[in-house]
């Protein structure tokens, strides 16, 4: 259980920002999308894939990293052309 384990099954892992200048959120601030470099990358497609291998759901502390080459295409649930785009996103080396 727990919102890991939530996230992993559904691909809903909520979103992510990049904050370009410190501040508070309010109720009724308006977040808007500026930028998509990568419109066919949604959030839930690469929830589904990273967090929909094997193990990813473990308890806390039950689950490591695959850390070699071999782990980590054993594991992931995409095609290695997949693999390869993602891992060449200068936005996910940051």
């Amino acid at each position: 259980g727990g919102g890991r384990a939530l996230c992993a099954r559904t691909g809903l892992s909520g979103w992510f920002v990049r904050v370009l200048a410190p501040g508070e959120l309010r109720d009724g601030d308006e977040l808007r999308v500026v930028e998509r470099p990568h419109p066919q990358w949604s959030l839930g497609r690469v929830s589904r894939l990273l967090y929909g291998m094997e193990g990813a759901c473990d308890p806390p502390g039950g689950y490591a990293l695959p850390t070699t080459r071999e782990q980590v295409l054993s594991r992931w649930q995409g095609t290695l052309g997949e693999l390869r785009e993602l891992a060449g996103m200068p936005e996910l080396a940051r």
